[in-house]
This record gives C-alpha cells, sequence and structure tokens, in this order.
C-alpha cells in the first residue's frame, strides 16, 4: 500500500494500480484509479476502487481452455506448437533436447469396438500415466482430437 500512496504523492494520480490478495482462502484483484485534490491548502485523495476478481477469473479460464485439451486436461496441440517453437529459437550448439512422439495403434478399433466413451478413458488414461511417469520439466501435449 505503501508503494500506491508513493506513487500518488509523485504523479499526482494513478490509473490501473492492481492489488492481488487472498482472504479466507479465496483470491481477490483490484483495480485502483486515483487522483491528488487540492481544495485550498488541503490535500485529499480521490479513488475508485475496481473489483476485477470475476475480470481475471475469466482470464484464467480462457487461457487454461486455449492451451489445455478438454478431455485429458493435458497440453493441447496449440500449447505444444507455441513451446516447441520458443525451444528451438532458444536451442544453441551446447544444449541438448529431446522430442519424443507417440501415437496409439489401433485406436480407431477401440474406438469402432467398444465406443467413444471406451476410448475416451484410454485416452485420459494414457495422458495421465504420461504426466505422472515423464521426469520433470517435461512438456506433454495431445496433437490429435481436431
Amino acid at each position: 500500500m505503501t508503494e500506491l500512496i508513493q506513487l500518488l504523492k509523485e504523479n499526482n494520480y494513478i490509473k490501473g494500480f492492481e492489488i492481488h490478495y487472498v482472504e479466507q482462502e479465496y483470491e481477490h484483484y483490484v483495480r485502483i484509479d486515483a487522483s491528488q485534490v487540492y481544495i485550498g491548502e488541503e490535500v485529499f485523495y480521490y479513488c475508485m476502487i475496481h473489483d476485477v476478481t470475476f475480470e481475471y477469473q475469466q482470464a484464467k479460464i480462457s487461457e487454461y481452455l486455449a492451451y489445455h485439451d478438454p478431455l485429458t486436461g493435458i497440453h493441447n496441440r496449440a500449447y505444444f506448437e507455441r513451446t516447441v517453437k520458443d525451444a528451438l529459437a532458444k536451442l544453441s550448439p551446447t544444449k541438448e533436447a529431446v522430442l519424443i512422439l507417440s501415437d496409439l495403434n489401433f485406436f480407431k478399433a477401440i474406438n469402432d469396438t467398444h465406443g467413444h466413451q471406451i476410448g475416451d478413458e484410454v485416452l485420459t488414461f494414457t495422458a495421465q500415466s504420461f504426466s505422472n511417469y515423464l521426469p520433470r520439466p517435461h512438456v506433454l501435449a495431445r496433437l490429435g482430437g481436431r
């Protein structure tokens, strides 16, 4: 809070100052716009406090959905492509990297024989198994499911 007061004294106004706090295990996000107001010799502070918790929650959900497979919960193709592109850009001759692509053989036969619900369970189980047993840090993504 002292940072807010200091900025206000230096600039006479603040727009979009953000505060994140946790109260009883719930996260809250607040955005503050404030300015100094002079009335005669006295200084007053005019503040608008905006609760933007809902907007932050929606942004988190949107980001999660943009980069995760809805069925398995692991990262999706968009996240994989972005991560590989970034990793390749940072790769140097002295750094090592490994890329493993895996395919579930005869998966179509599982869906055709036992139905899509069983196929979904196989995909979810496989994703959880990879996620539990791959060493950290790893990037696990589902490229299929278009």
